[in-house]
């Protein structure tokens, strides 16, 4: 009796564990954006390239999956066949 009692009790403070790091891995992005911006204030543009940019990494994604699914699809031919 007191074994079971045991475990559960165990089990409860492996849970809460497992809650209170996900509570605090969930807050600490909202944290982080959340800061005061410096003396100079806020910055005009948040990210440190045009828009140009944007494209290209468009681009680059999906040229990589295009790969990524070309040689997977060829390997799952070669498995099969």
């Amino acid at each position: 009796m007191k074994l079971k009692a045991l475990l559960t009790v165990t089990s409860l403070k492996k849970r809460l564990a497992q809650v209170l790091v996900m509570a605090v891995l969930f807050v600490s992005p909202l944290v982080g954006i959340c800061q005061v911006p410096g003396p100079g204030g806020p910055p005009e543009t948040p990210v440190p390239f045009d828009d140009n940019m944007n494209l290209v990494f468009l681009t680059a994604g999906v040229v990589f999956a295009l790969i990524v699914s070309v040689r997977y699809f060829r390997k799952k031919a070669t498995t099969t066949a």
